[in-house]
């Protein structure tokens, strides 16, 4: 299916550690690059975080560059949320604090375990808050 008019939606982001969340208007019919330009700006000056990657957080894994239009990716409604994972960050495991040079898993609350821990935990609700 083909868009000629702006699709304009909201979309949440959220920092991992500090849990702060903004909301901005993005349109899905610019490309993932063109959003990921856009947002970086807006993530420099609302979060104050210069080195970061955006995470998917349905499916943890960061948002690649590419040519391919949002709503191609995460669909017309934009139905999806980001998490802003600081780069170069040192974060304990709340379990067992081992000092891990990145995360590992995190939840949607902004907790973090390690992947010994989450093996040991095997759930998908976090074991601190079982949000």
């Amino acid at each position: 299916m083909t868009y000629s008019a702006e699709v304009i939606k909201e979309v949440y982001v959220k920092h991992i550690t500090t849990g702060e969340t903004k909301m901005y208007m993005v349109n899905a019919l610019w490309t993932i690059k063109q959003f990921l330009v856009i947002i970086h700006k807006k993530i420099v000056e609302d979060f104050n975080v210069e080195a970061f990657e955006l995470v998917e957080a349905d499916h943890l894994e960061p948002l690649l560059e590419s040519d391919e239009y949002l709503y191609e990716q995460f669909g017309i409604e934009m139905n999806v949320a980001f998490y802003i994972q600081p780069i170069n960050v040192t974060t304990d495991c709340i379990i067992c604090y081992t000092v891990l040079p990145s995360i590992t898993h995190y939840f949607a609350c902004s907790h973090v375990i390690c992947h010994a821990c989450m093996g040991e935990w095997s759930r998908h609700i976090c074991p601190i808050c079982r949000s």
